[in-house]
């Protein structure tokens, strides 16, 4: 599900973290996710209001594996 990024404007946010992509409209309808680095349409990011696009940083991929391995350590901490 990459993002087809011709005839958009890629921009970067003013912190020079995020790269984005506007259409002719100026809305903005992708992000490249800091995780994973691919370009991705916004239905790819879980929905967070203060965010660049109401959109987190990272996609639903990495935020769902950064959680997983969050838990993992987690336990093992509990458990030890």
């Amino acid at each position: 599900m990459m993002l087809y990024t011709e005839g958009l404007e890629k921009k970067i946010n003013k912190q020079g973290k995020t790269v984005y992509f506007v259409d002719d409209t100026g809305a903005v309808v992708g992000k490249r996710c800091t995780g994973c680095e691919i370009d991705l349409p916004l239905e790819a990011y879980q929905v967070h209001k203060p965010y660049l696009g109401r959109r987190k940083s990272k996609c639903k991929r990495c935020t769902n594996l950064y959680e997983q391995n969050r838990k993992k350590k987690l336990k093992e901490k509990v458990e030890k």
